[in-house]
């Protein structure tokens, strides 16, 4: 999931960027949330409470705060956080450079840049991570794997299940997509014909079946057990 923050203290100017977000990311069909913050410190807790933003749309000049400071402690706990800085006055924009901000967009917002600047950053944030695509009743969807619990198979079905409780289904092989994923991690292990699951989510793991976060319990098929152990312990290691 993309963890997307918008921080600004004037209401209307954030909710209206909420909104800009909003639409994008829903049309890109790619998990995500986004956290509305009116001021930096709330920002910097947030992020020590949730973990670590994908990108943030953070105005440089606050009531409270000092946006370009903020944004310094944001890249201290997470380099690779796409800051947009959002200002009415660009004498910021040399010292905004020291942070390596993503892009600028000048306030009042314009919605064909603001638009173009969010699928500008989105493309990068998720080019950077593995994503699982598909397609089912004319629908395309991409999910990053970092996200996905477990496959399973059910003759030509196969349901995907997410770590935030949501399901998805599409026609396909099981074998097919194992072949997609292991060209772009090594995280997922098929423990049965019918399962392909994401070590990552293991909550319990012995040689004859694995319980995952959602308390899902997978059983190991016979002929697979030593392969399973061999490479859950090598994951694990």
């Amino acid at each position: 999931m993309i963890t997307i923050a918008a921080c600004d203290d004037k209401e209307q100017d954030l909710q209206k960027l909420i909104e800009y977000i909003d639409k994008e990311f829903t049309r890109l069909q790619v998990q995500y949330k986004i956290i509305p913050c009116s001021n930096g410190q709330d920002l910097l807790y947030v992020q020590d409470e949730v973990g670590k933003f994908d990108i943030v749309f953070l105005d440089i000049e606050l009531e409270r705060d000092n946006g370009i400071e903020v944004a310094q402690e944001l890249k201290k706990n997470n380099p690779c956080c796409q800051i947009i800085f959002v200002s009415g006055y660009n004498r910021y924009y040399k010292e905004a450079f020291r942070v390596q901000p993503f892009q600028f967009v000048d306030k009042p917002i314009k919605k064909e840049e603001i638009i173009q600047v969010i699928q500008d950053v989105a493309e990068v944030v998720i080019d950077n991570d593995e994503v699982f695509s598909f397609e089912y009743k004319w629908q395309q969807y991409r999910i990053l794997l970092k996200d996905i619990l477990y496959f399973v198979s059910d003759s030509r079905m196969i349901f995907l299940f997410t770590q935030d409780g949501k399901k998805y289904e599409f026609y396909g092989k099981l074998s097919d997509v194992e072949e997609d994923i292991n060209k772009q991690t090594d995280t997922f292990l098929r423990v049965h014909k019918s399962y392909l699951i994401n070590m990552t989510y293991i909550k319990i793991f012995n040689s004859e079946k694995v319980i995952m976060q959602d308390d899902k319990v997978v059983q190991i098929s016979t002929r697979k057990r030593k392969s399973v152990m061999e490479a859950y312990m090598r994951y694990a290691l």
